[in-house]
């Protein structure tokens, strides 16, 4: 069984829109450039996440997947594992909105039967069935930030009850993809990663449909401030204790808040990796490399579009 606390990481994105036309106009010449870079940069890394596109898939299945295949080889020659993330909620790189989900809503859930989910399943076979006995693939993320909607705070439950009904129906649509993936049987276990504002609460409301439990812990605040500091601890804590208890690996797919403020960043990056490390729960970072095309709406790459590495970010070589 794969030591998971031992994943070290960033996420990567060849372009600032995260997703669609990362793979619609896929340029395998500059994934090549870029993932070097950060193996030369970072080369403790053993691992990459990748968001994926169902409705680019869907538009050319067949070059989609050798375009997959071409970022598997390269991650693969590096050293480097990947954790493909199916779909996406999160309202900044979503490829999944409301209406994916919520049956009769939409024509296309209409003419599936009353069964939206259904328009995924020759995406998952094609992409979880093609690669399910592969090696290179560590983790199957099924969607990045569910439940968008909670205003939480580490852990409470804050759904609006007006909303209840949709997160149940978000919920079926997971429990749907994720029987899907378990039918096609891959090596690798299946997680979701959930935001950090549902807490104990949010991996609690997926652990039945996760053969591994994935969360995104952001310290978003200056360490001085002790109160947010105690409550970030706390949650790392109650994280911890839930994996024990349900005897799952735990692994945090997205962490260390971006920021361009060099000093800021790497004390949360310090302060963030020395928390996860002291529980022993692996890491990918939340960026890895500032795109050519300019900056997105969150930035805080330690790399950047040139291929220099920003003041104080080998601080990630101590982890």
């Amino acid at each position: 069984m794969e030591d998971y606390a031992q994943i070290k990481g960033f996420n990567y994105f060849l372009k600032p829109d995260y997703s669609f036309s990362s793979w619609i106009d896929f340029d395998g010449d500059r994934a090549e450039l870029e993932l070097t870079r950060a193996k030369a940069h970072f080369p403790l890394i053993n691992t990459i996440r990748l968001q994926l596109s169902w409705d680019v898939h869907n538009i050319d299945p067949d070059r989609y997947l050798q375009n997959f295949e071409s970022v598997l080889c390269l991650a693969d020659r590096l050293g480097l594992k990947v954790i493909p993330t199916l779909f996406s909620r999160c309202p900044a790189m979503g490829n999944i909105f409301t209406d994916h989900f919520m049956n009769g809503w939409n024509w296309f859930t209409v003419r599936a039967g009353g069964d939206g989910a259904a328009i995924f399943d020759t995406y998952l076979k094609t992409i979880v069935g093609t690669y399910k006995d592969d090696e290179r693939i560590n983790i199957w993320d099924i969607c990045n930030e569910p439940f968008p909607y909670a205003p939480g705070s580490y852990g409470t439950d804050r759904v609006p009850e007006e909303m209840k009904h949709i997160e149940q129906g978000e919920y079926d649509w997971m429990k749907r993809m994720y029987a899907q993936c378990k039918n096609i049987d891959p090596v690798a276990p299946l997680g979701i990663s959930v935001l950090q504002d549902f807490g104990r609460y949010g991996i609690g409301k997926v652990e039945d449909i996760s053969d591994i439990l994935l969360i995104h812990p952001y310290f978003v605040h200056d360490l001085d401030n002790e109160v947010e500091k105690a409550a970030f601890l706390d949650m790392l804590d109650d994280y911890t204790v839930f994996a024990r208890e349900v005897n799952k690996p735990i692994v945090a797919t997205e962490t260390c808040w971006p920021s361009q403020d060099d000093t800021w960043h790497v004390d949360n990056i310090r302060f963030t990796l020395t928390e996860l490390k002291r529980r022993h729960i692996g890491w990918i970072g939340a960026k890895l490399h500032q795109s050519p095309e300019g900056r997105d709406e969150l930035p805080g790459e330690p790399i950047r579009a040139d291929g220099t590495l920003r003041p104080g970010h080998e601080v990630f070589n101590e982890f």
